[in-house]
C-alpha cells in the first residue's frame, strides 16, 4: 500500500485525511492517508524521502507551498508562475512533480454556488494561497482587485503577479477587521479570506 499525507503546520485542524481515505475507498485505491506537522526547515529532507518507493504523493498547506518548490524534478506552468504547489505527485520513476489545485478548487467551489464571474473581488492575505485566489479571480474575469494586508511590503509579489494577469490592483493595509471593514466586505461581490483558520471568523 503506497502512502500519502497532507503537510503543513499547524495540521491537527485538517480535514484532510478524512475525505482522502473516503476518497481512496470509493475509488478502491490502496494508499493510507495521514496529517503530517512539518515546518519549512523538514522540507528537503522529506522531499528525499518521498523517493524510497513507498509514497503516492502529499498534499501541501501552510506554511510549506513555496518551500518544496526547490526540492521538484518538474512544476507546472501554474507553480512556475506563482511559485506555490499544494500538490507533490511521487512519479513511477521517483521523480516528483509539484502542481497547484488550488485555482480550480476555488473556481468550482465558486461555481458550485453559482458563481461563475465577478468584475470585482478582495482578497485578505497576501501569502502563497491568496496567489492561487488571485489566478482564480482572473478566471472569473475579475478587472478590479483589492488586497487587505497587514504589511504592503509583504504583499509586492501578490500585486506584482496581478498585474501581470491585467487586474488593476490596489492595497489596503489594516491590523484588524474592524465594523467599517466589515461593511466594505459585505458590499463586495466577491471576497476570499486566504487567512489561518478562524482568523477571519469575526
Amino acid at each position: 500500500m503506497k502512502q500519502a499525507a497532507v503537510l503543513g503546520h499547524p495540521i491537527s485542524h485538517s480535514k484532510s485525511p478524512v475525505l482522502h481515505r473516503a476518497a481512496y475507498q470509493l475509488l478502491g485505491a490502496p494508499i493510507s492517508y495521514s496529517a503530517i506537522d512539518m515546518e519549512p526547515g523538514q522540507a528537503k529532507a522529506h522531499a528525499r524521502s518521498l523517493r524510497d518507493g513507498n509514497w503516492a504523493g502529499c498534499s501541501v498547506t501552510m506554511p510549506l507551498k513555496d518551500a518544496f518548490v526547490p526540492h521538484m524534478d518538474e512544476l507546472s506552468a501554474r507553480v512556475q508562475r506563482l511559485g506555490a504547489l499544494n500538490t507533490i505527485v511521487v512519479r513511477e520513476d521517483g521523480t516528483l512533480y509539484g502542481e497547484n489545485t488550488d485555482i480550480d478548487g476555488l473556481v468550482q467551489a465558486l461555481a458550485d454556488f453559482g458563481l461563475t464571474g465577478s468584475t470585482q473581488a478582495m482578497i485578505l492575505g497576501s501569502g502563497n494561497t491568496a496567489l492561487a485566489a488571485i489566478e482564480a479571480a482572473a478566471e472569473l474575469g475579475v478587472k478590479e482587485l483589492t488586497l487587505i494586508v497587514r504589511s504592503a511590503s509583504r504583499a509586492t509579489y501578490a500585486v506584482q503577479l496581478a498585474k501581470a494577469l491585467g487586474l488593476q490592483t490596489s492595497v489596503r493595509e489594516i491590523s484588524s477587521i474592524d465594523t467599517a471593514m466589515a461593511s466594505t466586505l459585505g458590499a463586495m461581490p466577491l471576497v476570499f479570506s486566504t487567512l489561518p483558520p478562524r482568523a477571519a471568523d469575526a
